[in-house]
This record gives structure tokens, sequence and C-alpha cells, in this order.
């Protein structure tokens, strides 16, 4: 006879049946209120998420009063899961949002409430859920009855829900015993889904820092005309809080300071840790030059609030430390440091902490200690930057952490890459104040004043143009005249490894120079390059004024010592990239914007590529001269430098390199430019005379007619007719409008064909090079990928004579609009 046999038990256990069945309609609104109050709390918190609710069946009450009979003394007040609810969210960062939201809003049974994933030891895996006990707090309008009555409610990962779900059935539910083998297999999987759970999470974070620097990038007219859609759902939609953080997210972008505080204090913070740091984010903004108003300090409530609320959160830690910088140096190092201790390898919180603690003792024996932590953070910056995450600040950070680590050179690298993606202003002062906190140590940090001086011409060129500020006075050389447009930096070898080198260099400078009437910028050596560019400053005399940035100790040679006298360093003993910062510095200071400046580079070492990098931060244009070698030609294999638009590869050809620095030719009239660029276009397709495959013929671009012609085939077509002046200037002629009588066609001779013709490759070899095409084994236009972008030399003879054909037409494109060719006296 089993023990519920006895009629007594059997009569308690029908009575505490019917207990609950009267009890199920307060049941039901305790359910209701759970699914409510859940429900929003996802959708600011989890917006993904799945709840679910439910009330204990009857059968199940009764199987479970039965099943534990004698547990129990009163059911209804002692079972705790009459009532449930349970949550399952995307990430487990969202399920670590609903927990503080559930704590936060009832009363939790603790003695009651399991965290199954804290119960697991180091080396178990198995279930993992969150359960909670919870009655109704007293912020909640609670219905008679409800006072005292438990509910719990789970929280899961959707990859938690699935191995809770699968192993309750088999294991659990059963009632069958598992072999070994497979306990074995499911503990195995079970590690794998909690390893995908951390995945997802940091996956999701680092998507969120990426689509916040996305929405930084994007066009501020594109930003606005989603804010105005935004604004009119939201007269549909008073109560959505996330349309609300959307648009004052969009606000801040613009900063737009006062719009976002607004749109934010309507929700008060609207519960959500996110929106409260937002908010006072912005309100401190808003009050940056006020710290000492009270609606600052409302601002850092705020902060304090979103920090209380998730206090892993290190980009609100960091955020709240920022306040109080130069307000209260203890607190915001006391709060750098917390940042730092919930996660030490995060490159904001550990770089703002170190800086701090440097500020204050210039103790840089202390950075040793520090080391692998700054190794970990220095790999995160990469990776983030390499995935297009946290930039510009990723490299901002990584410029700072090689300076600690006495690696100049790739801090400026880093650096260099962090002003190409700043998208706005403010991003470059924030890092040149950071540097200044460390301005006592610049002494004893190599690269130092680099960095900072590269910071201070990045800002002057692309903040404030046309501007002189004392930082930048105080880089540029002192009573310098202005330099003269055009202006070519020359970098490359400082030694030649052999003499067949140096002739090569000598012949193809030489030559590209010959006829350049500008500045010249080169390195203040008597050797490699800087030499080669005295000779030229010597051959050629006025009109071309060469500026060479030498060591502060003057050369021994008398002689060499007038080619290098006008500019000098004042501080390096040795030439480092503290020379090229300085003639950046004097080429602002003259007015001369770094789009209008050319960089021409052949080989070098880490100096040749720094000053390469610092010339593509600026926005200057590089041209790498083609198989010259040295450290310099690693950027043209680095995509971050290529992708710039402002790297090209130069073939190793005079003529190229002659169009290269050669400035603008003079444009001709617009009329008189489309009448010559179409006659030149017809011209050419009149010279493709050979059998070209079915194929060609038909899908190649460029023989279309001119009215079908894609408008940047026709814009080279116009840069070609502009060119020809500068041709017939180097073979001593002149044009001439004639009005008055037939116009004479002259003939050039064979060796001015010559001139012309490799003159015309070497502009169209750089026109390519602008539009970004590359060189290719095959034609392919809509790739921009050329067979042909060769030096002269190097051509078939059947392609060269397509150039010789269209130069020897060039009086006759002349003729078509008035002009005729006249050689000079």
């Amino acid at each position: 006879m089993t023990s519920t046999d006895n009629p007594s038990d059997l009569q308690w256990i029908r009575d505490q049946i019917d207990r609950f069945v009267g009890t199920l309609p307060l049941l039901r609104e305790y359910e209701a209120i759970l699914r409510a109050s859940l429900g929003t709390a996802t959708k600011r918190h989890a917006p993904f998420a799945v709840v679910q609710t439910r009330v204990k069946s009857i059968d199940s009450f009764a199987e479970k009063i039965r099943r534990k009979k004698g547990k129990y003394a009163n059911p209804l007040g002692q079972i705790t899961d009459l009532c449930g609810a349970r949550v399952i969210t995307d990430t487990v960062s969202e399920l670590e949002a609903m927990a503080r939201f559930v704590e936060s809003h009832f009363e939790i049974d603790r003695p009651n409430s399991i965290d199954v994933t804290q119960r697991l030891s180091p080396t178990e895996f198995g279930y993992r859920s969150t359960h909670y006990v919870v009655t109704l707090g007293e912020n909640v309008d609670i219905p008679p009855g409800l006072w005292g009555l438990k509910a719990e409610i789970q929280l899961r990962t959707f990859l938690e829900h699935a191995w809770a779900e699968f192993s309750h059935r088999v294991s659990y539910k059963s009632g069958v015993k598992l072999p070994s083998k497979l306990v074995r297999e499911m503990a195995a999987l079970s590690a794998v889904l909690e390893e995908a759970d951390g995945a997802f999470s940091r996956l999701e974070s680092d998507f969120k820092v990426y689509a916040a620097e996305y929405e930084a990038r994007r066009d501020h007219e594109e930003i606005r005309e989603e804010m105005a859609i935004l604004e009119h759902v939201l007269e549909h939609d008073h109560e959505s809080a996330s349309v609300v953080h959307r648009l004052a997210r969009l606000a801040m972008i613009l900063e737009d300071w006062p719009k976002a505080v607004d749109l934010l204090t309507r929700f008060g913070g609207a519960g959500v840790p996110s929106m409260n740091r937002d908010l006072g984010i912005a309100i401190c903004k808003l009050h940056r030059k006020t710290p000492a108003d009270p609606r600052y300090r409302e601002g850092q409530g705020h902060l304090e609030a979103a920090v209380a609320a998730d206090p892993k959160d290190v980009d609100a830690i960091c955020s709240l430390a920022g306040t109080w910088k130069g307000i209260d140096e203890e607190r915001a190092c006391s709060l750098y440091r917390r940042a730092y201790e919930a996660e030490p390898s995060n490159p904001y919180a550990l770089g703002n902490y170190i800086e701090c603690i440097l500020a204050r003792s210039a103790d840089l024996e202390w950075i040793g200690s520090m080391k692998p932590l700054i190794d970990a953070a220095l790999e995160r910056c990469h990776a983030q930057a390499e995935a297009g995450v946290n930039v510009p600040w990723a490299w901002y950070d990584a410029g700072k952490f090689e300076l600690l680590l006495g690696r100049p050179y790739d801090s400026l690298a880093s650096y260099s890459q962090a002003i190409l993606s700043s998208g706005v202003d403010w991003m470059m002062e924030t890092s040149l104040r950071s540097l200044d906190r460390l301005a006592a140590l610049r002494a004893r940090l190599e690269g130092y004043n680099w960095a900072r001086g590269l910071l201070v011409i990045a800002r002057s060129a692309r903040c404030a143009p046309g501007t002189f500020s004392d930082d930048l006075r105080a880089i540029a050389t002192p009573d310098v005249s202005p330099f003269a447009l055009p202006v070519v930096v020359v970098v490359g070898v400082g030694k030649y490894r052999s003499k067949q080198e140096q002739e090569f260099h000598r012949f193809l400078l030489h030559h590209a120079f010959r006829e350049f009437r500008g500045t010249v910028i080169s390195g203040g050596t008597m050797s490699g390059v800087s030499e080669l560019i005295g000779e030229i400053q010597k051959e050629v005399g006025e009109g071309l004024r060469s500026a060479s940035y030498a060591p502060a100790r003057p050369p021994s040679d008398e002689k060499l010592d007038l080619r290098y006298k006008e500019i000098r360093g004042t501080s390096q003993s040795d030439f480092s990239p503290m020379e090229p910062i300085r003639y950046w510095a004097d080429i602002l200071a003259s007015g001369i914007s770094p789009t209008e400046v050319r960089v021409l580079a052949l080989g070098g070492g880490q100096i040749a590529e720094a000053e390469c990098q610092i010339a593509l931060a600026l926005g200057a244009w590089v041209g790498m001269v083609e198989e010259s070698g040295g450290t310099a030609m690693k950027l043209l294999a680095d995509d971050r430098w290529g992708a710039t638009g402002l790297l090209i590869d130069l073939p190793a050809d005079r003529a190229t390199l002659e169009a290269f620095i050669g400035g603008e030719p003079c444009k001709l009239p617009a009329a008189q430019q489309e009448t010559i660029a179409r006659a030149i276009h017809e011209a050419y397709r009149a010279e493709r005379t050979r059998p070209l495959p079915l194929p060609l013929q038909t899908s190649d671009p460029s023989m279309s007619d001119w009215e079908g012609l894609r408008e940047d085939l026709k814009e080279s077509n116009r840069q070609q007719a502009d060119h020809i002046g500068q041709k017939l200037r180097r073979i001593g002629c002149t044009v001439v409008s004639v009005h008055d009588k037939p116009i004479e066609l002259i003939h050039f001779t064979d060796e001015e064909v010559e001139t012309l013709s490799e003159m015309e490759h070497g502009r169209w070899n750089v026109e390519r090079l602008f539009s970004h095409w590359r060189k290719g084994p095959e034609k392919d236009v809509e790739r921009k990928i050329h067979p042909y972008i060769l030096p002269w030399t190097q051509l078939d003879k059947s392609v060269q004579d397509l150039d010789r054909q269209t130069v020897r037409k060039i009086p006759e494109f002349l003729a078509s609009v008035g002009l005729e060719v006249r050689r000079e006296s």
C-alpha cells in the first residue's frame, strides 16, 4: 500500500488542488503583469528577445505535490513556479541587461534564486540559465491577493535555451540513465555552445563600435534626411525609446548637443544605461566650457547612473572619467583605473589610465611592468583597425602605445593612419591634448616630437587651412620666404648601393626636372637622391628653388654647403621624421595646401617610408617609382595606404616622372578643348585598324563614338588636348590664332615626333594612374586595368606607333579650331 493510498493523504491532495484552482484567476493576473513588464523591458534592452509566460497547469501542480509529498506543508505558499516567465535573448550582454532589470524591478528571493552558471566549476559545462524567484516590488501597482505571491523568471540566451531544452528532454524527462560516453558528448556540445555565446557577445560589441564609427563617417546631409524621417515617425509613435535614442545618436554625430539633450531628456534615459550614458555625454559636451555649471554636474550624474546600472560598461566609466579631466584629476584617474581593472586590455581604459599615471609621476620605468598589457591592447587595436572597428581611435591608441614601447616609426605610421580616418576635427584635437599630458616626458620619449608635430600640421591642414597657429609657428623655419607652386618633395635613397643605380636615378631626375619651375624639397644630405637634387639645382639655376632640410651641423664641403644652406633643421643631429614635419609646416605657412603637393619617392629606408606616410595622411599625391626598391616600396603592397587613392606606382620612365611633377597644363577654352578632344578620339578610332577579337571590338567602351563615349574617357581626351601646348614648347613651337589666311600645316621631324610621342605616353600614364587605373596583363575598362602602363621603351612598336600617329596630327587638331603651329625663331 503506497502513501497516497491513505485516505487522509488523498484528501489533502484534493484540498490543495481545489485551493490551487481557486487561485488560478489571481495567477493569470500575475502572468499578465509579468508579460507586460518583461515585454516593455525587452524593447529597451533586448529588442529581439522572446518572452514566454505561463501559469502552472492543474495536472502539473497535482503531479508535483504528489511526487514531493512531505516536502510542502503549504504548496501554494512554498512552490515558487506556480507562475513563471522566461526571457530568451540573442546574446549574453542582453541577458545581463535583463538581469539588471529584474533585480531592480522585483523583490528577489535570494536563497531560492539560482544562477546556474555560478554553480558550475571551472572545468564543468552543462545546463546554463539564471533563475530568479521574485515577488512584485513596491513600484508595481499590485492587485489585492498578489501580495507575497512568488513567481519564477528564467533568463537564457537562445543557445542556452537550445541546450536546456535538449538536455532536459533526453536526460531528465526520459528517466533513462545516460552512459558516460553520451554524457561526455553532451558536455562537449555544451562547451561549444558556451564559446559560441561568448563569440556572439564579442561580435555584438565590435559591431556596435563599428556601426558607431560607420555612422560618424556618413554624409551629414544623409544623416539630416534620416533624422527628418525619424522625427515624423516619432509624431505617430511618441513612446518609442528606440526611435528617440536613434535620433539622439544622429544628433550627437552632427555635434548638435542641444537636440541630443532635448530628445534624451524626454525619456529621462528611459531606464536604459546606454541612453543614460549618451544623455550624460551630450549634457557635458553642451556645457564643456562651463564645468562649474550645475547642468554639467547633471550630465555627470547621468553618467554615474549609467555606470551604476552597468558596472562593466567600460565606455561609460571612461566617459565619466573624461568629464573630470582638468577638474579633478584624482577622480579622473580613479575612474580610469576602475575601467582598466574591469577590462585590463581595453585600449580606451588602459591608454587613459597609463596617461594619468605618467602625467603625475613621469616614471617611464613603470611602463616596463605594464608591457604585457600594452602589447595585448596594441594587438587589439590592430585587430580592430584591420576589421574597421573603432576607427580612428584604434589607430590613435596604437600610436600612443607604440610611442610608450619605444617604437617611434611604428607610432608615426599609426598616427598617420589615424589622421587619414579622422572624420571630424575634434578627434585630432583630443589626441593632441592626450600627448600634451605627457609633455614632461618629451626628452625621454623618442618620437614624441614627431607624433605631436604630425598632429599639429595635420590639424592645421585639415581643420584650419590658411591659419598659422602658435603650435605651427614653433615647428616652421623662422623667417623663411614662402614657397612657390608647384611644390615637389623628393624622397628616397640615402646612399646608393651601386654606380649603376645612381646613374639611372640621375638620368630619370635630370630629365624630369630640366624644365621644372617651382620648389623642390629634399633632405640635406650630400649623398643619395638629395645629392642629385643639388646637382639639378646647380644645372637649372633660377626658376627652380631647392629647399633642403639638413642636419644642424653644416656639411664640410663649402661648395656643397651652398646648395643646402637655405633651410636647416635646428634640433636633430641626424635627419629624422622631424625634418619632414618641419618642411610641411613651411609649406602650410606658405599658404599651400597638401593637395597641391606631389611627393616623388625613389626607394629609401625608414625615413623615406615615414615621409610618404606623412604626405598621404595630409592628402598629398605620392608617386613611388616602380622597382626602385627600399623600405618605402612596402607601402605599395599595403592596402591600408593604397586605400587613400593617393599612392601610385609610377613606371620608371623619365617622361612619366616629368608628367607627375609638372603640375597642371594650361587649359584650353572649353569650346576649343571639346573640338580638339573629339578630333583626337576619332583619330584614335581610325588608327585602330588591326584585327581585334570580336568580343573586344564590341565591348571595348573606348571604341564608342563621341556621343556614346563614357564621361571619364571623354575627360582623358580633353586632358590630352590641354597638354598639346606643353608638348609644343618642348620642341620650340608656339600656337597662334589665324583668321585672315589659310592655316599652314607644318610637319614634325622624326626626332620631334619621337619626343612628342614619349611625352604623350608619359602624360597618359600619369592620367591613368591619377584615375586609379593599374597595370595588368589584359585591358579591362570596367576594372580600370591596362597592359600599357609601362615605360616608353618597354612598349611594342605597334603601340608606340599609335602615339606617333596621334602627335603627327596635332597641327590638324589645332587647325580645326583656327590655331596654327609655328616654329619659334
